[in-house]
This record gives C-alpha cells, structure tokens and sequence, in this order.
C-alpha cells in the first residue's frame, strides 16, 4: 500500500516493534492456528491481532 505524507512508515501498524512482531509471525513458519492461538492470548493487544490476522489473510493470496 501506498505510505501518504504523515503517514508512519510501520502503518498499518503502530510502530517498529508492532511491524516486526507481525512480520515473525508471518513468517517463522508456524501454522496458522498456533499464531492465532499466541494472539487470543489475554497479553495480546486486541489491535495488533487485527492487524496479524490482515497480514495473514494478505499473504494466502
């Protein structure tokens, strides 16, 4: 996607820990259920499991 002047560079994540986070996930290899199961835990923010699960569903494609 495209970055708009203001934007942050992490979008649509919050910042650069947010996007690495996100990028291990998607790609260290693990099944998709257990990187849901790590992201339903309680420690998890509910934003950034939207946003892992958007990634997600955009790297199937």
């Amino acid at each position: 996607s495209e970055v708009k002047a203001g934007d942050s560079p992490w979008a649509p994540f919050q910042d650069k820990e947010e996007w690495q986070l996100a990028h291990w996930l998607v790609t260290s290899g693990l099944m998709q259920s257990s990187i849901e199961k790590y992201l339903k835990l309680s420690i998890m923010n509910y934003m950034i499991s939207e946003k892992v699960n958007a990634l997600l569903l955009s790297a199937e494609r």
